[in-house]
């Protein structure tokens, strides 16, 4: 570990490129970053529950850090009548996997039929009377997440995404895209130069890398595929009960890459994420947009999806 920094103030506050690069050289066993990573103290979400008296066999599932907050007041307002349990957690032991976990498992101790697990700050751009109606007449053998309903695109969720092994020209379209690729942005010379010197580094750590929608046939062109064209539900996965008594999400995670887990796990065992027609957009980040990225967070996560796919794969 980074001398000085709790694995929770690793996770949470915003990584410099030395840490990231003491990280890269300090973590390089697994197993002894899972044992870390278990042993923190996650934050226990509060939950609060409104219409569970509804005769639905249906229940929204949502992680907040404030369930009376504008996101969450114009959820509530959105979905009218429909069950709902909250689960409030913010902080530096905010785990999104252990949040929604816990709602879970709440949810199913009251029998519903179906698990709806939403951030809060999705937008139903239709009744969602409309949904209810398309989940309760669906074959509960299979997870389901809305794509637009007027002209069929996703909005985070419903996106495809693919697995590739890692090779350094991905690691440089990754770096280029998620660091230099916004419109009218200008390259940092000092922070391209920094990840061009790390390259051989993050090779070595970072094995697997995820490419989504349209991206994915340009990464075909110069990378191993090796999970093809896979819908991830992201913050909106409709979900049968049967499904969540069995698999959960993966808490090692701190807050990135558990749905895209989650999602290749279900696909293991024949489950895949399906789309309906459905009209939900999404504000994204919603109620922690607060929370500052961090680049050692995710050399964390990666790491840790890497040796995952490792085993998927053997």
């Amino acid at each position: 570990m980074i001398p000085g920094m709790s694995y929770a103030d690793l996770v949470w506050k915003r990584g410099t490129h030395k840490d990231l690069s003491d990280l890269l050289k300090k973590v390089d066993n697994i197993d002894k970053m899972v044992r870390i990573a278990e042993s923190v103290r996650k934050a226990e979400p509060v939950f609060f529950e409104f219409n569970m008296d509804s005769p639905l066999n249906l229940v929204f599932v949502v992680p907040t850090a404030n369930h009376e907050g504008n996101h969450s007041k114009r959820f509530r307002n959105s979905i009218n009548n429909v069950p709902v349990i909250f689960a409030e957690s913010s902080g530096p032991g905010f785990n999104y996997s252990h949040s929604c976990n816990r709602a879970i498992q709440k949810a199913l101790n009251y029998g519903f039929n179906w698990i709806v697990i939403s951030n809060d700050d999705v937008i139903f751009n239709q009744n969602v009377e409309d949904m209810v109606n398309i989940v309760q007449s669906s074959k509960p053998d299979s997870v389901y997440t809305p794509v637009n309903g007027k002209d069929g695109r996703a909005y985070y969720h419903g996106e495809k995404f693919s697995v590739f092994r890692s090779n350094p020209l991905l690691l440089l379209l990754e770096i280029y895209n998620l660091k230099f690729s916004n419109k009218g942005a200008s390259i940092d010379p000092s922070t391209l130069g920094f990840y061009l010197r790390l390259l051989p580094r993050m090779f070595r750590t970072e094995k697997f890398q995820i490419s989504v929608n349209e991206g994915i046939y340009i990464w075909r062109k110069f990378g191993k595929e090796v999970v093809s064209n896979l819908v991830n539900f992201a913050d909106f996965g409709i979900f049968p009960s049967s499904v969540l008594k069995q698999y959960e999400f993966d808490e090692v995670y701190f807050n990135g890459k558990e749905d895209y887990d989650l999602v290749i796990r279900l696909h293991k065992h024949g489950i895949d994420v399906k789309t309906i027609d459905f009209d939900v957009s999404s504000i994204g980040s919603g109620t922690f947009s607060n929370v500052n990225p961090s680049i050692t967070k995710e050399a964390l996560n990666n790491l840790y999806f890497g040796a995952k796919m490792e085993s998927f794969l053997e």
